[in-house]
């Protein structure tokens, strides 16, 4: 096990001792930080026991920008690589695509010790060329918003982004349909992640629609594994290599991914003006992955696991 894997292993293990939960076969929430999920059990932990496994259970949306923009917002000395124009057919060419996550990160553990739950909307800019080689590919998160979470937090803030902790409405199923009753349209997915202080001050807002079926919208199923899968920096410093998984149980059949259409919300400072963005398209998703954190980002040079 990487030393740094070990920090977060022994993180885990303190936490569990604080709270007094000293299971190991418990693999579910510690404890209860941001609602009860609906969402399926880790199915790799049993494959991958040395190393962190969970769910990612989201609704992930691609936001068309304009380049200039996303030039704006990316640190100038990283280049950003054509190659995503190939994978989006007709995908405007003066525009970018922002890829936005409202998630669950659900039934996390290594060694059948686990971590609570916790909601996060995630801005990724991918395709960028980190390292300067002209085909490596990774995503830059400048910012994560999160629920308060204290082992996810430290643990995401040594890559680097900005992180804000709110609280989120729904506490922790960004990705369900929502009862009518608590929904601003029948059937909705819906998410709002604001200021703990400030229920009214929203850092994003965002309602979809599922597709008609047999509609699988803009934007094939292979670009959000690419997208996905690509490593995560937010300093440039280390990289996050979560590696997920489109063919277990959780997104097949019953639960496989479902188009989306809808809009979304995003405030300042996030982005330069809150800007609201319509009839934007994505998908509700739940995927299974295991976790290598803290890696060197030169290590991951030439890295392309495009999912299975």
């Amino acid at each position: 096990m990487p030393p740094i894997t070990l920090l977060l292993f022994f993180s885990l293990i303190a936490f569990q001792g604080v709270i007094g939960a000293h299971s190991a076969h418990n693999r579910k929430s510690l404890i209860d930080l941001s609602g009860t999920s609906n969402s399926q059990p880790d199915p790799l932990a049993s494959t991958y026991p040395n190393n962190v496994t969970g769910t990612v259970n989201q609704t992930i949306v691609v936001v068309p920008i304009p380049y200039s923009l996303a030039r704006c917002l990316i640190p100038e000395k990283y280049n950003i690589l054509s190659n995503y124009a190939a994978m989006l057919p007709g995908f405007p060419s003066n525009m970018y695509p922002l890829v936005i996550e409202g998630k669950l990160d659900h039934d996390v553990q290594i060694s059948g010790i686990g971590s609570p739950d916790f909601t996060s909307v995630q801005f990724n800019f991918p395709f960028i060329d980190l390292l300067g080689d002209g085909y490596s590919t990774f995503r830059y998160m400048p910012t994560l918003i999160i629920s308060n979470n204290p082992v996810a937090i430290a643990g995401v803030a040594l890559y680097g982004p900005d992180v804000i902790v709110a609280n989120f409405d729904p506490p922790s199923d960004p990705y369900a349909y929502a009862p009518a009753s608590q929904s601003p349209a029948p059937g909705a997915i819906y998410f709002n992640a604001m200021s703990p202080l400030d229920q009214d001050d929203r850092y994003v807002s965002a309602i979809f629609a599922p597709l008609a079926s047999g509609d699988d919208g803009p934007y094939p199923l292979s670009f959000y594994q690419n997208v996905t899968n690509q490593p995560v920096f937010g300093n440039g410093l280390v990289c996050d290599n979560q590696i997920r998984f489109f063919n277990t149980p959780i997104t097949h059949e019953a639960y496989a991914p479902v188009a989306i259409q809808g809009n979304i919300t995003v405030t300042k400072p996030y982005l330069p003006m809150t800007t609201e963005f319509t009839d934007v398209y994505g998908l509700k998703l739940d995927t299974a992955f295991v976790e290598n954190n803290y890696l060197s980002c030169a290590s991951l040079k030439g890295y392309s696991y495009q999912g299975q």
